[in-house]
């Protein structure tokens, strides 16, 4: 797709470029060849014009590019803010599961068929018995580690 883009853009640079040169072109006068002997007279009065119509296709064909430009910088800092954004967004959901949001509990006994709810009541039940009051929101996640590291071993 960028491929057609840039082909389109050359092409409408080239249409805008020779349309500029003709019009450059259609205010040649021919009484400035009116005299000339030689081709170096010929040439001499042609240079001003021909200046002109260089300058012409130049100017336009670099405001053109520079605009082209500004517009993808424009874009490209629209899709960088979005990226920015996204990966804060990856960041803050990662840092939900670093240790400075942990707490180790050992010595609660589980039977390897007890759901995540009654384990959360236990957990909830050992702060309290320590002066800790916990909600069931409170706690984001709960990793039974010794079962874990049983399903590693086997």
């Amino acid at each position: 797709m960028a491929v057609n883009v840039q082909q389109q853009f050359n092409k409408d640079l080239a249409q805008l470029v020779q349309e500029k040169v003709a019009a450059a072109l259609d205010n040649i006068s021919p009484e400035a060849f009116k005299g000339s002997k030689t081709v170096k007279d010929a040439a001499t009065a042609l240079l001003p014009s021909l200046a002109t119509i260089i300058s012409v296709a130049v100017s336009t064909a670099v405001s053109t590019a520079i605009q082209d430009l500004a517009d993808k910088m424009v874009s490209d800092t629209a899709e960088v803010k979005r990226i920015n954004l996204l990966q804060r967004y990856n960041n803050e959901r990662l840092e939900q599961y670093t240790r400075r949001d942990n707490l180790r509990i050992f010595g609660i006994e589980e039977d390897p068929d007890e759901d995540e709810d009654v384990l959360q009541a236990k957990v909830i039940e050992v702060a309290a018995d320590v002066g800790v009051i916990i909600e069931p929101n409170d706690i984001s996640t709960l990793i039974d580690w010794e079962n874990k590291v049983r399903e590693v071993d086997q």
